[in-house]
């Protein structure tokens, strides 16, 4: 499975917040925010989960149009919460829409593809759902036990915390189960936050058991069905940017208690069959559907013949002035929007030339660039050049993380077509008196149209 930095869009009102749904955890609210400060939540309608030593439990969360990042899971004795750093299960991933454009820059639409209830991970790279299983350990004393998420969810910076109360019983205590190996830790899409590490420094696998009679490692029983299988991340559409589009998501109408949210008349669920290289999915290890990994080799993929420009420069000072340059490599036939996310919150107070500055999300660091109505469409081979002055945070290196070009498809066809019949006076249709010569100049910046301008020149 590949990974990176991908191009996501920008959520208007989506907050960067998240909570562990299955099991239920101290705070069962359907409609809340996240904790940053603090091991765990306080309690509120919480929950308590009963387990038998080695079931398996289905553990998942909102997605709360959030897209990327990482998830910690601890397991530690009630009133040991400052220990979960020393007893990690498994480093999940926070999940990601993978379907065709549906995650843009750090969110996507809540529910984001998340894994209904009746649904459950049985495969160890199908890790992108906002969920994962574990197996409650063996060798743990009958008890009260506390299960913490940390996670960094999106462009987020701080982790957020939620628990869950697990009684656990069945275990041995006497089993020896102290190791050296590292807690599994998944490969995951990462949007605009943090490393991994964040959430890993100064941690250690705890000293867990996952089979009756060895120690063995937390998905080693992945494909087994979890004991609340039924239980549905989700939640509720309330915490959906698009109430309309996730109510159309599989199943959402079905969860008819937001506080205990779960998935009606699962049945006799069963483990899926093995993967292969021909069942039609992407699964153990895949680069593409039944393709790489231990599959045939993928084709190679054609060249990107959507692309309108071959690259895009950026600068900018630390003292705020910047510009930015795109190459464009075809014909561009209708209006376009440049989209850019920095890794800081950066203020742009004006932009010249080529575009103007048409938006920004809340969090002041992906900023949306549209051409102004005198600016003419892009011709292959030519670049549009924009100037602008910002603001920087003190102290930081501002960079781009990533930058888009694309048709803008909320564009005007009418503004469109104006535009394409305005022509300014070149060199081409000037005439000048002998001695002198036509010369065309480009205005910079340009505050308003026309942008450039011709005249003849004496011959020096």
């Amino acid at each position: 499975m590949l990974f990176g930095l991908v191009t996501l869009i920008s959520l208007s009102g989506a907050l960067a917040h998240s909570w562990m749904s299955c099991p239920p955890s101290f705070n069962t609210m359907p409609v809340r925010g996240g904790f940053t400060s603090g091991s765990c939540e306080p309690w509120l309608k919480g929950g308590e989960t009963k387990v038998n030593a080695g079931d398996r439990l289905k553990v998942g969360w909102t997605s709360n149009n959030h897209a990327g990042g990482y998830v910690r899971l601890a397991l530690v004795p009630e009133g040991q919460r400052a220990n979960f750093k020393q007893n990690v299960m498994k480093v999940a991933c926070y999940g990601s829409d993978q379907r065709p454009g549906k995650t843009k820059y750090g969110d996507c639409v809540h529910p984001c593809n998340t894994r209904p209830g009746c649904q459950y991970q049985s495969d160890p790279n199908d890790v992108e759902r906002y969920d994962t299983t574990i197996t409650i350990p063996t060798n743990l004393k009958d008890g009260t036990y506390i299960l913490q998420y940390a996670a960094l969810v999106g462009n987020g910076g701080a982790p957020y915390f939620s628990c869950a109360k697990l009684i656990i019983t069945g275990g041995d205590p006497t089993m020896n189960c102290k190791s050296s190996k590292e807690p599994v830790k998944y490969k995951c899409h990462r949007s605009a936050g943090p490393p991994m590490q964040a959430i890993t420094a100064g941690t250690k696998r705890g000293e867990f058991c996952y089979h009756k009679n060895k120690m063995g490692d937390v998905d080693d029983r992945i494909r087994e069905v979890p004991i609340n299988v039924d239980c549905d991340p989700r939640i509720t559409c309330d915490n959906s940017v698009s109430y309309k589009k996730c109510s159309a998501a599989e199943g959402m109408k079905n969860i008819k208690n937001a506080w205990d949210p779960k998935q009606p008349n699962c049945g006799n669920v069963k483990p899926p069959p093995p993967p292969t290289c021909n069942d039609k999915k992407q699964n153990q290890g895949e680069k593409d559907i039944d393709c790489g990994g231990p599959c045939k080799p993928c084709p190679t993929a054609p060249p990107n013949t959507g692309r309108y420009h071959s690259n895009i420069d950026h600068t900018i000072s630390r003292w705020g002035s910047g510009s930015i340059t795109v190459h464009i490599n075809k014909n561009v036939p209708k209006d376009w929007v440049l989209t850019i996310q920095y890794n800081v919150p950066i203020k742009i107070y004006s932009a010249w030339g080529g575009g103007y500055k048409a938006g920004e999300n809340k969090g002041g660091n992906i900023i949306t660039f549209k051409p102004n109505a005198w600016n003419p469409l892009p011709r292959k081979g030519s670049t549009i050049e924009i100037s602008f002055t910002s603001t920087v945070p003190s102290g930081q290196e501002v960079q781009p993380l990533t930058m888009t070009f694309e048709l803008d498809e909320d564009s005007n066809p009418v503004k469109r077509s104006i535009r394409q019949q305005i022509h300014v006076p070149g060199c081409e249709s000037m005439k000048c008196e002998v001695g002198f010569e036509c010369v065309a100049e480009t205005i910079s910046p340009c505050r308003q149209y026309p942008c450039h301008k011709s005249f003849c020149k004496k011959i020096m």
